[in-house]
């Protein structure tokens, strides 16, 4: 087993963690196919106008992707997500991302694995890797708990006090699938 496939503090490994980090406002994640390596990564950013918004339902995101070389400045927009059902939407007006391409079909892929709580899927199929910059308000992480959470200590209460006000738990409500039939794109990646 290489050190990339061992356990490591900005993986994260369960569905809940995955979806409460994608929707958390300023998420940059990359997924890894472990059978074959690809990889993308993806900004996830909340609307600023959706923030604050109690329904996750109605609150909008916008995904990006990486495709150069700078890390901070070479992403390509994609579409739009929404938390509650999770739907990815390409938008062909101006999303610079085509439906046929792997980056956009490995994100169906593993949103639809997040809806359906596919066991198995996280670490044996599909990793789900955090910068190191927390998902809410993008500082970078240095506390040992916030790595392995992905929210720094001030988000982390935050999260909390957001999830008590709305009367649900920290991680939003299960997701519906996003595609069906989606299950083997990541494999075919």
């Amino acid at each position: 087993m290489t050190a990339a496939r061992e356990k490591h503090p900005a993986k994260l490994e369960t569905w809940d963690a995955v979806r409460a980090f994608m929707f958390a406002g300023a998420a940059v994640f990359t997924l890894v196919s472990v059978k074959t390596g690809v990889r993308f990564t993806y900004k996830v950013r909340v609307k600023k106008s959706d923030v604050g918004k109690v329904d996750p339902a109605w609150v909008t995101h916008f995904v990006n992707l990486l495709r150069g070389p700078n890390n901070n400045q070479d992403f390509v927009y994609m579409g739009v997500v929404r938390n509650n059902p999770p739907r990815f939407f390409w938008t062909s007006k101006s999303g610079r991302v085509g439906r046929q391409s792997p980056a956009y079909k490995a994100l169906l892929w593993a949103l639809d694995a997040m809806a359906g709580r596919r066991e198995g899927v996280l670490g044996a199929t599909l990793e789900f890797w955090h910068e190191g910059r927390c998902g809410r308000c993008g500082r970078r992480l240095t506390v040992p708990d916030s790595i392995q959470s992905g929210y720094g200590p001030e988000c982390v209460l935050l999260k909390q006090k957001e999830a008590t006000f709305v009367g649900r738990a920290s991680a939003p409500a299960l997701l519906a699938p996003a595609v069906a039939g989606q299950g083997t794109l990541w494999s075919a990646v």
